[in-house]
């Protein structure tokens, strides 16, 4: 899921496209959008707004958000917004429904890239949009009420709690991630077999990331853990290919 922060404004693309090919609208098409709340309640009055078509959007539309669409309610500490976006192409209706998440700031500096190296994935396996971090931060909050406070100390700390929020997001793939990860991939002339992990493996590494979180909160409530020396918390071994185990 995308993301905006609260109090800002964002962007909405769509790819226009007919029968699974790419497709152009003419000027003469009808182009207009609608911003709603996850109850359908339309959000700061953007409902059937129009959106002009010019040369720059008649193959890829850009839709605009502005800031006041995007406010979070007292207590809120997210909120998704859907937007439905219609348009004409050769006279026929077409809708799209794209869906975002509002979020207040969160000072969390690990990537979907972290997850995936712990992991040992590709992004072809698992793409940004597939990993969730802002809903990992928000489960290691409920663990312990000092994540917030080491995550923007800018001390070794920091690398634990950023630590600490990426696992979180690679625990959310333990039922999944054997079917996610492609076992051959082929371009046409060269095909490559993945080096085979069982299932045995999959759940010794959830198992392990498991132990890991807990000496993780250990370090994060140690008092000396700050007077250590620094460890980059993301080197999590030599990286081998994952097709051929090498």
């Amino acid at each position: 899921m995308s993301y905006a922060f609260a109090g800002m404004s964002n962007v909405i693309s769509v790819i226009i496209t007919k029968n699974g090919d790419y497709a152009q609208l003419e000027p003469a098409d009808v182009v207009s959008y609608s911003v709603f709340d996850i109850k359908g309640n339309t959000i700061a009055n953007l409902k059937n707004v129009e959106v002009p078509v010019t040369d720059n959007n008649r193959t890829f539309l850009r839709i605009d958000i502005p800031a006041e669409a995007n406010s979070l309610a007292e207590g809120e500490v997210f909120s998704n917004r859907i937007v439905i976006i219609n348009y004409t192409l050769n006279g026929v209706m077409n809708t799209v429904r794209q869906t975002y998440r509002i979020i207040p700031f969160a000072p969390y500096s690990c990537s979907e890239s972290d997850v995936r190296t712990i992991l040992g994935v590709s992004e072809k396996d698992l793409s940004d949009d597939m990993i969730d971090l802002y809903a990992a931060y928000l489960k290691a909050k409920q663990r312990s009420d000092k994540i917030e406070e080491a995550l923007s100390a800018g001390t070794i700390k920091t690398n634990v709690a950023n630590r600490i929020v990426a696992i979180y997001a690679a625990l959310a793939f333990r039922n999944t991630l054997p079917l996610l990860i492609a076992k051959i991939e082929s371009d046409n002339i060269v095909s490559q077999t993945r080096f085979t992990m069982s299932m045995d493996d999959f759940m010794r590494l959830f198992d392990n990331l498991e132990d890991e979180l807990d000496d993780l909160f250990a370090d994060l409530e140690d008092e000396t853990t700050d007077n250590r020396m620094p460890s980059d918390l993301f080197v999590v071994g030599n990286l081998t290919d994952t097709f051929t185990g090498s």
